[in-house]
């Protein structure tokens, strides 16, 4: 689950630093890598294993933060492939 999370996120930091900025490509690697972390976050919360609640509340506000990301980043995919290149923060 660590590494999902790493893995969208450290592509992110070459962009950055070679854009100067944020860009919409950032999009890419959180829809890559966390579409499958939030399926595997709902099974895991709907699962009947007993786990501490301090883990059960960490799922389910990683499945919450993840899953609103997921859902932006993809109308960010979109404009990316459409022509949209622009650097936010420049």
């Amino acid at each position: 689950m660590a590494a999902l999370v790493f893995c969208g996120i450290a592509p992110n930091l070459y962009y950055m630093v070679r854009d100067r900025g944020l860009s919409t490509i950032m999009s890419f690697s959180h829809v890559i890598f966390w579409v499958p972390l939030i399926v595997l976050l709902v099974k895991l919360v709907i699962a009947d294993a007993v786990f501490s609640p301090a883990f059960e509340v960490y799922s389910v506000l990683l499945l919450v933060v993840c899953s609103i990301s997921v859902f932006f980043d993809i109308g960010d995919c979109w404009k990316w492939i459409k022509g949209d290149r622009a650097v936010f923060g420049r």
